[in-house]
């Protein structure tokens, strides 16, 4: 009896052994099945991930592609070309009007500030023939040869030497115009003139050196010079001395 037993417990244990092996390899080949399912299903999870960056990319660049194209197509468009041109043509007509209003405004102010300034001078001109100083007939002429300056300011400063001319002419009329007296004027004796001509230079001379000259000494030059040429010179008249010296040049010594 005891053999038989001992041959049971033989082939138990060896059907345990076949069991635990059995299952040992259903474990490794259901590793090996869900293995392969999981590498499957990355392999058709990364294939389609794939597809749909590729397809939302080519998607993207053509609503990019037809938005751009649309915008150039816009812009482009004759009636917005038309547009901006007349945009950009007033912007820059705004821009010039702007500016020669400004220039214009400016030149008008400067002007006007010049005016009442040159009109002051002649004022100021005038009082200082008056009062005998020499710079009164030299602004006078500044102001008159001046062709920048507007007509009626010139004009208005030889109305003021005309009057100058005529009340320096009712002085000298009222003093002594003798030959003698205007020899002296002129620092010689009269007992001891010199020659006509010297005599006419010197006025000729004293005349054209009018800016340094006082009114009243420029009055006896004008009286003496009509004197001794027998010429009739207006009062305070450069121009016709000027020209009658230069067309004479025998007929008075420098």
């Amino acid at each position: 009896m005891p053999p038989v037993r001992n041959n049971y417990k033989e082939q138990y244990e060896s059907l345990i052994a076949y069991f635990k092996t059995l299952v040992g390899w259903t474990y490794v080949a259901i590793a090996v099945v869900f293995a392969i399912a999981i590498g499957i299903s990355f392999f058709i999870i990364g294939n389609s991930l794939d597809d749909v960056k590729q397809k939302a990319s080519e998607t993207v660049r053509e609503t990019v592609k037809e938005e751009t194209q649309k915008k150039v197509n816009d812009a482009f468009d004759k009636s917005n070309v038309d547009s901006l041109i007349t945009k950009i043509a007033q912007r820059e007509i705004d821009r010039l009007v702007e500016k020669t209003v400004k220039e214009r405004f400016n030149e008008l102010k400067g002007s006007q500030e010049t005016d009442n300034t040159i009109s002051a001078q002649i004022i100021n001109a005038a009082n200082a023939i008056k009062v005998g100083h020499p710079s009164g007939v030299r602004d006078l002429y500044r102001i008159i040869n001046n062709k920048s300056i507007n007509t009626t300011l010139r004009n208005s400063a030889q109305r003021e030497l005309n009057n100058a001319s005529e009340d320096l002419e009712l002085e000298v009329l009222r003093s002594d115009t003798s030959v003698a007296s205007i020899v002296a004027q002129l620092g010689y004796e009269p007992d001891n003139a010199p020659d006509n001509k010297i005599i006419i230079g010197k006025l000729v001379s004293g005349i054209q050196q009018y800016q340094t000259q006082t009114p009243s000494a420029l009055a006896v030059y004008f009286f003496g010079l009509n004197k001794f040429t027998g010429q009739h010179f207006p009062m305070l008249d450069m121009q016709s001395v000027e020209k009658w010296a230069k067309q004479n040049p025998d007929k008075y010594s420098k």
